[in-house]
């Protein structure tokens, strides 16, 4: 059982990328990604937490995503419905409604605090070294003044707003193209970049290297996020399932519209 659990963890440290917003999409219609994804918005109060990326260098260029592995894409999203059905979607609306809107606050900026040092990573590699900067400045001001995260002090700056960054974009910031959409198990919709740039993330995240020494800290944050990630878009999902003909369809469309497009850096 311990191996079944802890291959499960190992799995599960995957878990990031930030949202985004395609134009054009309803919002109900769109936020489901962000569920499939399992991605934390910074201020999932907000009526516009799709906004993440909207104005950035990167902009939208919507293709549909090649599927050459649908049969094998559709068969994990059946199995991936399956485990949200019985367990999370229950384990969110318990969540939702155990704990108040100020411990559900909480837990969000907690997740985006340690998650910092996957932005300074990836802002480095982008050349990006301002926000680099501001991702070291805002996990150790959130750390410490914010009570190891709890709170977003930092946010309360104006030169210290979010600057989230992944792999994934850094693959997009030097040309490389999405690839093949591909339905990751647990994790949900993804292209073959977003699947490296998981891999890296999870990689680059100092936390994970914990798992040896303290497992139950990383279990558990990984359990916190797919759980609080699931909770924000109850209504969403379903909403979508009552209205797909073809959900797994749908759900590959709005994803190929939310992968940020392929471009070089500015100086090309």
């Amino acid at each position: 059982m311990q191996k079944i659990i802890g291959s499960l963890t190992i799995s599960l440290m995957l878990i990031a990328a930030p949202s985004s917003k395609a134009a054009g999409l309803p919002h109900s219609t769109y936020s489901i990604v962000t569920k499939l994804s399992n991605e934390t918005p910074q201020d999932y109060k907000s009526d516009d937490v799709f906004n993440y990326y909207e104005g950035d260098e990167y902009g939208y260029n919507y293709h549909e995503l090649k599927d050459p592995l649908e049969g094998f894409n559709r068969g994990i999203y059946a199995f991936n419905k399956t485990i949200d059905t019985v367990v999370l979607e229950p384990a969110a609306r318990i969540y939702k409604t155990a704990v108040p809107l100020w411990g559900r606050d909480r837990v969000n900026s907690a997740l985006n605090n340690l998650g910092e040092p996957v932005n300074l990573v990836n802002n480095v590699l982008q050349g990006k070294f301002e926000g680099a900067m501001t991702n070291l400045m805002r996990f150790l001001v959130n750390s410490t003044v914010g009570l190891f995260g709890l709170f977003d002090i930092a946010s309360m700056k104006p030169d210290l707003q979010p600057a989230k960054a992944s792999f994934n974009e850094t693959l997009a910031h030097y040309c490389a193209e999405p690839g093949p959409y591909i339905v990751i198990p647990i994790l949900g919709p993804s292209s073959g970049r977003g699947t490296i740039g998981l891999a890296f993330d999870a990689f680059a995240d100092p936390f994970n290297y914990t798992y040896i020494t303290n497992k139950d800290f990383v279990t558990a944050r990984s359990l916190v996020r797919i759980v609080h990630n699931r909770h924000l878009h109850l209504k969403e999902v379903k909403d979508l399932r009552a209205i797909a003909l073809d959900e797994y369809t749908m759900v590959k469309s709005v994803y190929s519209q939310k992968v940020v497009k392929n471009r070089c850096f500015k100086n090309n």
